[in-house]
């Protein structure tokens, strides 16, 4: 079974977060929680993306072209 790998890019920063493993749609209820929660503030300069799989079988890691997501301003229920 494969999960993919996301990242959140802050534009203003120029840097890559922590990688998170996971299904998108559980990615991003989790994102519009912490939005919810102001634990990731300025949502209009980041921006979520895949960028790759993990393999929890075998523990491997295959890179996939970088691909944009979406804006986080887009999980902003406020």
């Amino acid at each position: 079974m494969e999960i993919e790998i996301y990242t959140i890019y802050d534009e203003l920063a120029e840097q890559y977060n922590t990688p998170i493993f996971g299904i998108l749609k559980i990615v991003e209820r989790e994102i519009t929680q912490l939005l919810n929660d102001n634990k990731i503030t300025h949502p209009q300069d980041k921006k979520l993306y895949c960028i790759g799989k993990y393999n929890v079988k075998s523990g491997e890691i295959t890179n996939t072209e970088k691909k944009l997501i979406n804006n986080l301003l887009a999980y902003n229920k406020k």
